[in-house]
């Protein structure tokens, strides 16, 4: 599976992937440095900050190291928490008990903000 973002303009389009962003411009824009008109390619790789190993790809890795790195200079207030991770867990469930209500009954019911039955795995670890 893979997904494809494209928006045009009237100045030409911009097509985005997990590999690569394609910008094609039918006229030169001086707001868009290193852009010539035609197509320019740049590769994910090329636009994120290198990291000093890989696993599994480049945002893994880097999600790696800030951890590591957070732990090295005793960071308690960085991107990510347990309580981020904690209100996403209970984001998706909510959203999974939707699903499985909508398909016993096929309605669309918002009942899962009040369920508190079923836990995610950061919730049965805190609760």
């Amino acid at each position: 599976m893979s997904t494809k973002i494209s928006v045009w303009g009237t100045n030409g389009r911009i097509t985005a992937d997990r590999q690569e962003c394609q910008i094609y411009l039918r006229q030169r824009q001086d707001s868009l440095p290193g852009v010539d008109e035609g197509w320019t390619v740049r590769y994910t790789t090329d636009l994120t900050e290198e990291v000093w190993y890989y696993l599994r790809g480049e945002e893994y890795s880097a999600q790696i190291d800030y951890f590591v790195q957070s732990i090295k200079q005793d960071r308690r207030d960085g991107q990510n928490s347990f309580r981020s991770a904690l209100e996403t867990d209970q984001i998706v469930e909510m959203i999974l008990s939707d699903k499985e209500a909508t398909d016993k009954i096929g309605d669309v019911t918002p009942r899962a903000a009040s369920r508190g039955d079923r836990k995610g795995l950061i919730g049965k670890l805190f609760s």
